[in-house]
């Protein structure tokens, strides 16, 4: 009968498997902070945006901005952004 060798990787020490939980990393809940974005200037100007930026899983969430009544969700776009164009 053939004994069967453990893969390098799946070998434990007896010694630690009880411990395996109490050495695993404690997890941190992301840092979520609104933004309220003011514009001036007067017409045509937007009148109020706001977004939520998550430090921890750099992404935006809730990205709007309101311009003549109408409310525009930036948040795809700021997660995404796209430049058009070339500067030079």
């Amino acid at each position: 009968m053939e004994k069967e060798v453990p893969d390098e990787k799946n070998i434990v020490d007896p010694r630690l498997r009880g411990n395996a939980a109490i050495c695993a990393p404690a997890a941190h809940a992301g840092t979520l902070t609104t933004y309220n974005i003011t514009f001036t200037g007067g017409s045509p100007n937007p009148t109020m945006g706001s977004f939520t930026y998550d430090s921890t899983n750099p992404q935006f969430s809730n990205y709007t901005v309101i311009w003549d009544g109408i409310t525009f969700d930036l948040t795809s776009s700021a997660n995404s952004p796209t430049i058009i164009g070339s500067q030079m």
